[in-house]
């Protein structure tokens, strides 16, 4: 993820070959990459760590016994249905569901706006795939820090850093919109911003074992969704 950026120059080999554009080329290595890592877990990772160390993947005798479906199994609609009762049902996993969509939507649209704004200025490609690389490094480097904050603060007082993080990075993105450096420090605050605002041993502590399940399919449905919504805003603007 943080490299993947980064395939602009590489890009040119193939479409030096195929024809392609250079940024075709860059999704066709990254597709190419895509694709061997899904058959590298399709063939080694096996059995799948959710069901065979009796997860909430994991389905009982007794339950197959009366009829029910595995969670892999389950129809998209079922999975919505499960996320609903969770939900209502669960008052923890209420906020835990709200701090992750809304600082994925945060982090999403800024960043999927970042490449098409600093483009004029940049010189290069290059420095608007190092732009984005930073950021996604942002998102993970600190990753055992968040853990200790949360485990010592509690995980509303992450989030509450998370978003701090969230209004320093958007306030100097506004104060220096002009400025490729500045920009480049916004995005990886906003990375920060999202590792401690997305709260995920929030979420793994807030969710019973068949509503992660459930909640694992929902909520990328719901930044999906937001994402696109946002993409046509910004498309009128």
């Amino acid at each position: 993820m943080v490299l993947g950026p980064n395939l602009g120059v590489p890009g040119g080999a193939p479409s030096a070959v195929t024809g392609m554009t250079v940024f075709a080329g860059a999704f066709l290595i990254a597709a190419v990459c895509l694709f061997l890592g899904g058959l590298a877990v399709f063939v080694w990772l096996r059995p799948d760590p959710l069901t065979g160390s009796g997860g909430p993947g994991a389905v009982k005798a007794g339950n197959a016994a009366e009829g029910s479906v595995p969670a892999a199994k389950k129809a998209p609609s079922a999975r919505i249905r499960e996320a609903g009762a969770e939900l209502r049902g669960n008052p923890r996993a209420r906020p835990a569901a709200l701090a992750i969509v809304l600082a994925q939507i945060v982090m999403v649209s800024i960043m999927t706006m970042t490449p098409v704004h600093i483009a004029p200025q940049a010189d290069t490609v290059t420095l608007v795939g190092i732009t984005i690389s930073l950021h996604v490094l942002g998102m993970y480097v600190l990753a055992p820090v968040v853990g200790q904050v949360t485990d010592r603060m509690g995980h509303r007082s992450a989030i509450a850093i998370g978003v701090l993080i969230f209004f320093a990075s958007l306030l100097l993105a506004v104060r220096r919109p002009d400025g490729t450096p500045w920009i480049i420090c916004s995005l990886i605050l906003l990375g920060v911003g999202w590792s401690f605002a997305a709260g995920p041993l929030l979420a793994l502590t807030s969710f019973s074992a068949l509503g992660l399940i459930a909640m694992v399919f929902l909520i990328p449905l719901i930044v999906l969704l937001a994402g696109r919504a946002f993409a046509r805003l910004r498309a009128e603007v």
